[in-house]
């Protein structure tokens, strides 16, 4: 705090009526303001349009499976798979390279380090739906898809994707 506002802290402080009722919200004012605490990382609209992009991607990939394959026409669909895989690994490390969250919080002696910050689900679930469409193609590959097995894949592929998308768009407000 500069010199000057120390003097007049000091001196409203010490005495009574005007200055003491202005020093008071003055005070908290400035407290309040220097406290910026950040629980959940920034959004990042890369982030969202690239799983809305991958989403898009592999529902398209279910639809053409939907109905049942036979492993003997996997190779026309390896590409897209890969592309897949590939597109949700991708998104995995731009959610774990994100600058996590921080905030700058001295209250009653205490750090930031003494917040517990939020991690992101982000790159646990893309793990997980990255992993889901692996084995799909893997199954695709040595034995062809039902449309059972194509409808197991999709649902925990779809709410894999359903947490990143809620956590990644909420993370905008």
């Amino acid at each position: 705090m500069p010199g000057g506002l120390t003097v007049w802290f000091a001196r409203a402080l010490a005495g009574t009526g005007q200055a003491w009722r202005l020093a008071v919200p003055l005070l908290v004012a400035m407290a309040i303001s220097g406290c910026a605490v950040q629980l959940a990382p920034g959004y990042d609209p890369s982030i969202v349009s690239g799983l809305e992009e991958a989403n898009e991607e592999t529902m398209a990939l279910f639809a053409g499976v939907s109905s049942g394959v036979g492993r003997g026409t996997f190779s026309r669909r390896e590409d897209s798979y890969n592309r897949i895989i590939g597109k949700l690994e991708a998104l995995r490390v731009s959610a774990q390279a994100r600058p996590s969250a921080s905030g700058a919080l001295f209250l009653r002696g205490r750090t930031a380090g003494d917040i517990p910050t939020l991690e992101s689900p982000t790159p646990g679930v893309l793990t997980t739906a990255s992993q889901t469409i692996t084995t799909m193609r893997d199954t695709d590959r040595s034995a062809g898809l039902t449309p059972f097995v194509v409808q197991g894949f999709r649902q925990s592929y779809e709410l894999s994707m359903q947490q990143a998308l809620t956590y990644e768009k909420a993370l905008q407000r």
